[in-house]
């Protein structure tokens, strides 16, 4: 299998969930750029494949910290999805 690696910006996890899931049907590994998932939701990227793994953190709660929300949230950026069989799973 070719090793295939995309960027993709989600604009928002739910904006995002449905093209991503059909990406990992093409790509070996996807790097996803604003999913805006805070610490207890990144549990999620788990949900968009059974083959793939995830590695990512979130700067997300350090926003939500200082108080509502203005305009859309930064920092959750460039979580990689890498398909099992590259992590040797």
């Amino acid at each position: 299998m070719a090793l295939n690696i995309l960027s993709y910006n989600m604009r928002g996890f739910h904006s995002g969930f449905s093209l991503v899931h059909e990406l990992c049907n093409k790509y070996s590994i996807i790097a996803i750029r604003e999913h805006w998932l805070r610490l207890d939701e990144l549990y999620k990227l788990g949900l968009v494949s059974d083959n793939f793994g995830f590695s990512c953190i979130s700067g997300i709660n350090e926003v939500c910290a200082r108080g509502l929300r203005k305009d859309r949230p930064f920092f959750g950026i460039s979580r990689l999805l890498i398909r099992l069989n590259l992590l040797g799973g």
